[in-house]
């Protein structure tokens, strides 16, 4: 399901769970913008908020036993 949140698009991938794009975008703004420093940030953002993504999806898939299909 998509909706529309502060930072840009996001989608229901679960139950109460938000996917918020808002860190690609920010990429996205900074490259357009041609400012290098920012789109560094930006990168370094969205590093880190696909490492948290992945050690949840991890962490949630061995309490269950099942495997994540993502």
């Amino acid at each position: 399901m998509r909706g529309l949140s502060a930072s840009g698009i996001a989608f229901t991938i679960a139950e109460g769970e938000i996917l918020d794009i808002g860190a690609p975008r920010a990429v996205l703004d900074a490259v357009r913008d041609q400012d290098p420093a920012r789109t560094g940030r930006a990168m370094r953002d969205l590093l880190a908020e696909s490492t948290e993504d992945t050690d949840h999806l991890t962490n949630a898939s061995e309490a269950t036993g099942t495997r994540s299909t993502c």
